[in-house]
């Protein structure tokens, strides 16, 4: 139950001293920093990210992105559904046997976003495809939607361009990008050198295919009941439905 000084909620019979906050963000300032100027996998900054739009905006991460999604009228994204009491449209993700040692359901599947309350730059967000796709198009169309404009076009491309395509690093700025390496199956192998999105550890994925128009949303849970099932990435199931749509739309046009 919670008590003062442990209200950080983890999951529904598990809370967190509220200061654990200020130790994980120790972490990340003191993490070393590799000397190599080489690409690594890493969300650390993401941590940052509510702590630097609150100073940046005034307003907390939360309420900023509350405001941009009711815009867009995507409303079902949201970070703690649990506490909206909004559980009955989401599945449970995960049994997690480890850490919190129970179902997760309406919680933030990352653990270390879970630790942070839910609220995190790099995990925690929840939503259905339809609103997912409301938020990708906003993308697509350079950063405007409805006739009002949230991100400068600039900003879009350079977030969604290649930042170091001559070590054939395939990333972009907060988006994956197809890969150099044809073999790699992180894209739909149709999909063209200006498409972009991201994949989700816990199945989830999105790319967005400015050459075709296309905004592809797939929202799955390949982690329930246990996150040793990975047969969706085994069998490419995520791109391969994305070249058959992109197949469908070249046909289209011809």
């Amino acid at each position: 139950m919670p008590k003062e000084n442990y209200k950080t909620q983890v999951d529904n019979h598990l809370f967190l001293n509220d200061q654990y906050r200020k130790t994980i963000i120790k972490q990340i300032a003191e993490s070393p920093v590799d000397s190599a100027k080489a690409y690594v996998y890493s969300d650390l900054h993401y941590y940052l990210y509510p702590d630097i739009i609150a100073s940046v905006t005034g307003l907390t991460f939360e309420s900023y992105l509350n405001q941009t999604y009711r815009s867009l009228g995507a409303t079902s994204l949201m970070f703690n559904p649990y506490s909206k009491e909004m559980t009955e449209n989401i599945v449970p993700t995960e049994y997690d046997s480890v850490f919190r040692q129970q179902l997760i359901h309406g919680f933030v599947h990352d653990e270390g976003a879970a630790m942070m309350g839910g609220i995190s730059g790099h995990a925690g967000l929840f939503g259905n495809a339809n609103d997912v796709t409301k938020l990708m198009q906003m993308y697509l169309q350079k950063g405007s939607y409805g006739g009002i404009r949230y991100i400068l076009p600039e900003i879009i491309d350079r977030c969604t361009s290649y930042q170091f395509p001559e070590s054939k690093n395939r990333r972009g700025l907060g988006f994956d990008k197809k890969d150099f390496n044809p073999e790699i199956k992180n894209a739909p192998a149709l999909s063209s050198s200006s498409s972009y999105g991201h994949s989700g550890y816990t199945g989830t994925y999105t790319w967005v295919d400015p050459e075709y128009q296309l905004v592809y949303v797939f929202l799955s849970n390949r982690v329930y009941p246990t996150r040793q099932n990975n047969k969706i990435s085994d069998f490419n199931i995520r791109t391969s439905i994305g070249d058959h749509i992109i197949k469908t739309i070249i046909n289209n046009k011809n």
